[in-house]
């Protein structure tokens, strides 16, 4: 079923037209980021706001897809799927950030993973990226079809054609990326990541860039943000093997036999983030921050049993059935 096409809607059906997904809308427009950003497309973009929304998706290129050698190949996905990069920033999160941004799925989350989301997602610089659908359909707004490209979180879960498996992704929490499901969360999104000044010369880039290209700018800044840290393939085995090349052979035994429920005396229990991240520490100081990540991020639980996010639905399915607006695209864009 196709999403319906409205010629001429009126400024508040343009709006809830971002959002298929009636009680999420509900839920943003609660909060002062959404009537903020709304405000601010409506001043710089007038009525091509909206429609513009409908057109560009928004991926954050997350710390460790820069330290992983990710970030490169990430773009080239995007781009042989039709998206091309309009605009970037480079954003470095915050605790505040990230618990704001999840604050409708972080109920989910384990502890552990709250706890390891913060040390890995603030470690350093991610970039943001806006990108232009070169295939919208008039069916299906940018964000949604990048949802259904991006893959789960979860690794047992993904398809060969996704974003996260193209990757190779390595676990729930070491996600890489993060997309915004519908065109009302790229505008909630920026509201929360930028100050007034900032969003508005943003939405005015979206607004005059839409019809260009940044790609190559993007992949410079890309490099460069590389050369500046350090590199590391993020794999679970190499972190293992670069810990056991630091310490001695019994005491890299018993440090396995304490942090892994698998090892060798097969306990059955897992160790919080923050004891595997001390224990790790302090028995090989010189291992790297990234790789005491990759190894808490293998062991620990990530999801609380049974729970489902404060708001689970990602607007695929509502668009599919045709329950989304689709605005038309003012002349002169």
């Amino acid at each position: 079923m196709s999403a319906q096409l409205i010629s001429s809607p009126s400024p508040c059906d343009a709006e809830r037209a971002l959002c298929a997904v009636h009680h999420k809308y509900e839920a943003f427009m609660a909060e002062a980021y959404l009537r903020q950003g709304l405000r601010d497309i409506r001043d710089v973009l007038g009525d091509a706001g909206s429609p513009l929304m409908q057109r560009v998706a928004m991926i954050i290129i997350k710390p460790e897809a820069v330290v992983g050698g990710r970030a490169v190949p990430i773009i080239e996905f995007l781009e042989s799927h039709a998206f091309v990069p309009i605009l970037f920033r480079r954003v470095q999160l915050t605790r505040n950030l990230i618990n704001t941004i999840w604050r409708y799925q972080w109920n989910v989350a384990t502890l552990d993973r709250l706890d390891l989301a913060e040390s890995l997602y603030c470690a350093g610089e991610g970039v943001l990226v806006i990108c232009r659908d070169d295939l919208f359909d008039n069916e299906t707004p940018a964000p949604v079809r990048l949802r259904k490209l991006k893959g789960p979180a979860q690794p047992e879960l993904r398809t060969p054609g996704h974003l996260r498996t193209a990757i190779a992704a390595p676990n729930r929490t070491m996600s890489m990326v993060h997309a915004c499901d519908e065109p009302v969360d790229l505008i909630r999104e920026t509201s929360i990541l930028f100050e007034r000044v900032d969003r508005r010369q943003l939405y005015s880039e979206i607004g005059a860039g839409y019809r260009g290209t940044k790609s190559s700018e993007l992949l410079k800044a890309i490099q460069e943000m590389a050369s500046l840290g350090e590199a590391n393939d993020l794999s679970y085995e190499s972190s293992l093997l670069r810990l056991r090349d630091l310490v001695a052979p019994a005491s890299f035994n018993r440090l396995i036999e304490m942090i892994d429920p698998s090892g060798p005396k097969g306990r059955h229990w897992r160790p919080s983030w923050i004891e595997i991240e001390e224990l790790v520490r302090t028995t090989a100081p010189a291992l790297s921050v990234w790789d005491r990540m990759v190894i808490g991020a293998t062991l620990i639980e990530h999801d609380e049993p049974g729970s489902v996010c404060t708001i689970d639905d990602d607007g695929v399915a509502h668009w599919a059935a045709g329950l989304g607006v689709i605005l038309p695209l003012p002349n002169g864009i």
